[in-house]
């Protein structure tokens, strides 16, 4: 899927922000924005974006532009998990890791919100990513993405919901492989293994 400058990318259920983490510093996305309801995995989110963000400054003054912009408490929530941090980022240096984030700029693209994505507005969404719904949810979303939308990525398919297939047309399957896939040794084909991911864009007369 090409992502560019004017895209703007939305995880739904973005749990530990992995996703939109990746979307942020792999590619020349506008805004990743992630959606999480659940406040432990929100937090845990957030505080990844502050230590990348601090580890990406080279500057003493921006780091303490941030401690006061840092109404949530995040700034305590970083101090008491400082240390376990590196080893879950895989002891990486400070260094290391203002290599890979580049620019803080690419950082701040990152944004999490403590939502229902069901009730979320994402209006200017052009990707949007979800990783596993009920159809009931499923729906809901689906009548929710904006005209703008180029793509729609989903682990399930919307066959069934109204909501998604009266508004949604399949561009392609693919099967990628994810840590709980069902690998088959015995193939050499990449699309023998791994689990179904679904490409939908807007049909015609529902699209700008």
């Amino acid at each position: 899927m090409d992502v560019t400058a004017n895209d703007v990318f939305y995880d739904l259920g973005s749990g530990l922000g992995k996703a939109v983490v990746q979307t942020a510093l792999t590619t020349p996305v506008k805004r990743a924005i992630g959606i999480e309801f659940e406040p432990t995995r929100y937090d845990a989110a957030q505080n990844a974006k502050l230590f990348l963000l601090r580890n990406s400054l080279t500057k003493v003054q921006e780091v303490n532009q941030i401690n006061k912009k840092d109404t949530k408490g995040f700034s305590s929530l970083f101090r008491k998990t400082q240390e376990s941090l590196p080893e879950q980022c895989g002891k990486l240096s400070p260094e290391q890791i203002r290599s890979l984030t580049g620019s803080p700029d690419n950082v701040r693209k990152i944004d999490f919100r403590k939502k229902d994505f069901t009730k979320a507005k994402m209006d200017d969404a052009t990707l949007v990513y979800n990783f596993s719904f009920s159809r009931e949810q499923l729906g809901q979303v689906c009548a929710a993405l904006p005209k703008k939308l180029r793509m729609f990525v989903s682990m399930h398919g919307i066959e069934g919901v109204t909501a998604c297939s009266s508004k949604l047309v399949e561009e392609r399957k693919e099967n990628l492989p994810f840590s709980w896939s069902k690998i088959d040794p015995t193939s050499d084909r990449e699309k023998d293994s791994g689990s179904p991911v679904y490409y939908y864009r807007l049909r015609d007369e529902n699209a700008v």
